[in-house]
């Protein structure tokens, strides 16, 4: 059941009910190459996300040990 929502006095609802894109005038993503580029992903265990909880905990300690490692 869809909820509606209430529009308070003065407020204009500019949204449509459906829009209908024309994907032939659609072009290619300028950024994504750049930002592909940039971004690894890869599997790390359960155990180690449950120590290091976020991606910026992860990049700590990689950084750490990379840096133990060029010394």
């Amino acid at each position: 059941m869809k909820k509606t929502v209430k529009e308070k006095p003065g407020q204009i609802n500019d949204l449509k009910e459906e829009y209908h894109f024309d994907y032939s005038k659609a072009r290619k993503n300028p950024y994504a190459k750049i930002l592909r580029s940039e971004q690894v992903l890869f599997p790390i265990d359960t155990e180690i996300v449950n120590v290091l909880k976020t991606p910026e905990r992860v990049n700590k300690v990689l950084k750490a040990i990379i840096g133990a490692y060029s010394h």
